[in-house]
């Protein structure tokens, strides 16, 4: 998905459902919070794309990672669509 700009608001919303349908299958609860484009797409009215998720997420971190991944080789997304790499920024 690199220069792509797969998620609309909608397509965004349905991912994170579909995450949390995923973990509540397994028996988990998963806390995640979203930045940048992504927070800008879920919580202004206006008619913007972004190409990944940023986020935080701990605790359940590699079963984020692994529920991430299945979902992208399932709908075609980019293995990075959802990244705790907004950590790394000053």
């Amino acid at each position: 998905m690199s220069d792509d700009k797969n998620f609309d608001r909608l397509t965004l919303e349905n991912a994170l459902a579909e995450l949390g349908r995923r973990a509540f299958a397994a028996g988990r609860t998963v806390e995640i919070v979203v930045y940048g484009g992504s927070a800008l797409l879920l919580t202004l009215n206006r008619q913007i794309n972004t190409g990944d998720v940023d986020a935080v997420f701990e605790g359940n971190k590699d079963f984020i990672k692994r529920l991430a991944t299945e979902m992208a080789e399932e709908f075609g997304w980019d293995e990075n669509w959802l990244n705790d790499g907004v950590k790394g920024l000053p």
